[in-house]
């Protein structure tokens, strides 16, 4: 009973202590838990970023405001309370104000009555990514992520384009016509108002995408070319051209609620316009980190598409799709005839880690210069210097 609430503790106090590379001061606050501290560490070089990028042209039809609806609009709403209001009221500024607030909701609740598409053919440049996590599951340069990322529905890729792209640029215009057509100032809460009805109405127009795809992976600061091996409902295998890349070892072992985990990956996924997304990996540094360690149901809403989860041995276990996680058996049979296994350079690196953990400096500081030296794709610098302020 002492040692599970031991380990409960620790897996409580584990994201508070941790970094991307941990320093020494933190260890002696997990003291006996350097195990499973080291299994992070041994796995977080082979944790990438992987996004997909989708550029090219948008074909849609130009949305304009039907003028004509919203005036059949206000006269039989004018009609109908002229009976029961005087004139003087029906001309006033208050109850222009009642009446574009009104038709404000009525659009919003039908928009394809009062927008309409127009003959004019709309051409636009888009450049998107869907982007997450992968994990590198073999030193020739194979990661296995999720479809989502790689091959993302075009039903998705059409809902980002209008929320990120299109719904700003139709809605300016046509919130610009109905202020002409009312003569009055919008709110910007009303302004927005108007973007979330063009975006409506978009989703139920026909926009036809025509977009190339390409797959790109950071190994460390660098992206490289990543071109599709493998693909299943759940899972994508893809391949960059490097060799003695750091990787992971399979387990086998199914996750339930109550399983033990911890998770690395990157603290953004999805699908954005690429030039936010760089800014995003700008502020992330694109260096994974440790997002939970403890029980799966109590950390399953907060993980990103493709993020890796290992248990307390260090073993690859499953991986994210949509928050649940990818049996470690379907992983097993998706893999088939690819190699899953760590070379020397990766027994290299646990040697350094090890002899990191253990105090020994100075056999650390040489297997970690030698790894910077000979195996880039290894982020060793934090060691290199925390060693040297060690000696």
């Amino acid at each position: 009973m002492k040692r599970l609430v031991s380990l409960i503790l620790f897996f409580i106090l584990l994201p508070l202590f941790y970094s991307s590379s941990l320093a020494d001061e933190n260890l002696e606050k997990i003291g006996k838990y350097k195990k499973i501290i080291k299994q992070i560490n041994y796995n977080l070089p082979a944790v990438v970023f992987v996004r997909n990028e989708l550029y090219g042209q948008v074909y849609t039809f130009k949305p304009v405001l039907n003028k004509s609806a919203l005036e059949k609009l206000k006269n039989d709403v004018i009609g109908m309370y002229s009976v029961i209001l005087p004139k003087k009221f029906l001309l006033s500024e208050e109850f222009k104000k009642i009446l574009y607030q009104y038709s404000i909701i009525s659009i919003f609740n039908n928009p394809k009555t009062y927008i309409y598409n127009t003959n004019e053919k709309v051409e636009t440049y888009v450049s998107m990514s869907s982007f997450g996590s992968g994990i590198i599951i073999n030193p020739d340069g194979y990661i296995l992520t999720t479809t989502n990322i790689i091959n993302p529905k075009d039903e998705d890729v059409k809902n980002a384009i209008v929320k990120d792209v299109l719904r700003k640029e139709f809605a300016d215009e046509i919130t610009n016509d109905f202020e002409e057509f009312w003569k009055v100032s919008l709110s910007e809460d009303e302004k927005l108002a108007f973007q979330v009805i063009v975006a409506q109405y978009l989703y139920s127009s026909s926009i036809n995408l025509n977009l190339k795809k390409q797959i790109k992976v950071r190994l460390v600061n660098e992206d490289r070319m990543g071109y599709l091996v493998k693909q299943s409902d759940n899972l994508s295998l893809i391949k960059v051209n490097e060799a003695k890349l750091p990787s992971s070892i399979l387990g086998n072992q199914r996750i339930d609620g109550d399983s033990e985990i911890f998770v690395l990956g990157f603290g953004i996924s999805g699908m954005i316009e690429t030039k936010l997304l760089l800014q995003l990996m700008e502020i992330y540094s694109a260096k994974p980190t440790v997002h939970f360690a403890g029980k799966f149901n109590e950390c399953q809403n907060s993980l990103a598409d493709g993020s890796p989860i290992f248990n307390p041995q260090g073993e690859l276990i499953s991986i994210i799709k949509n928050k649940l996680p990818v049996n470690s058996s379907e992983i097993l049979s998706f893999l088939g005839n690819v190699k899953n296994y760590q070379d020397e350079t990766n027994l290299i690196y646990k040697k350094a880690i090890d002899y990191y953990f253990d105090g020994d400096y100075n056999r650390a500081l040489t297997e970690f210069e030698n790894l910077k030296k000979n195996s880039p794709f290894y982020n060793v610098d934090m060691f290199i210097k925390n060693c040297y302020e060690k000696l």
